[in-house]
């Protein structure tokens, strides 16, 4: 539903990985270039993984 109609259209799932202290920049850059007026943007909060993971995680995002 989006302003009460039912609405069929494509879409598809983007995981963007990042340090909770990029998010907003990452949510500027994604309503700036996205063409709907309300995208879906939320962010997973990680509160455990494993050692090399979260450690590469923080090595890649500045």
């Amino acid at each position: 539903m989006w302003q009460g109609r039912l609405r069929r259209t494509r879409e598809w799932l983007c995981i963007i990985k990042t340090k909770e202290s990029r998010f907003d920049a990452v949510q500027k850059v994604i309503l700036k270039s996205h063409n709907y007026s309300l995208p879906q943007i939320t962010a997973t909060y990680i509160s455990k993984g494993s050692k090399s993971y979260l450690g590469w995680i923080s090595g890649e995002v500045e």
